[in-house]
């Protein structure tokens, strides 16, 4: 297994490991499923900083229990507490898929009849982490959500009066952008 330096969770992935997907978000929230679907989809409700990844492995022979597997070992070794694992139809199957948050194509995909998910919480620091693994032809995807506490400051940025000003055509839009780093462009 070979480190990947931007996944959450100090967690390693196998070999040839590449980002298809990253988006962070603090504050925001996320349903983290806790069961599976039984005519309704059971969540808690997580606020904090939510960093939402993807990541494309390369085809092997692994099942997705055997990505899976080494992945809650090392969760369990950083402190995480397993509260949800589950494989496709044990989930809920389709309903599950389309009832919790998947990112979209093509950073993940999902094979309904091969998929595993796993949700895990460090009590300790009030982290949480979901995992949804699951291959297709041409590669193996992992999506992890982790939710930690809020970054934010609550501190509002002020505004001086040359920030937000639009160029009109006769500005030199290179020398605004070197000056202030941003523009705001008329319609």
């Amino acid at each position: 297994l070979v480190r990947s330096p931007v996944l959450a969770c100090d967690l390693s992935l196998p070999e040839g490991a590449r980002q298809s997907f990253a988006e962070v978000a603090d504050p925001d929230v996320y349903d983290l499923p806790t069961g599976p679907w039984q005519g309704i989809l059971p969540v808690q409700r997580v606020e904090g900083r939510v960093e939402r990844l993807s990541f494309r492995l390369p085809v092997s022979d692994a099942t997705i229990l055997q990505t899976v597997k080494p992945l809650r070992s090392q969760l369990e070794v950083q402190g995480y507490e397993i509260l949800f694992d589950c494989a496709d139809k044990g989930c809920g199957g389709f309903d599950f898929r389309f009832g919790t948050e998947v990112l979209p194509a093509p950073a993940m995909h999902v094979n309904m009849s091969d998929f595993q998910f796993l949700a895990a919480r460090d009590s300790a620091s009030q982290r949480w982490v979901t995992l949804l693994v699951s291959r297709n032809a041409q590669a193996r995807h992992v999506q992890v959500i982790r939710v930690s506490p809020s970054l934010d400051t609550g501190v509002v940025v002020s505004s001086s009066s040359t920030m937000g000003a639009v160029l009109t055509p006769s500005a030199d839009l290179g020398v605004h952008l070197l000056e202030r780093g941003h523009a705001v462009l008329e319609d």
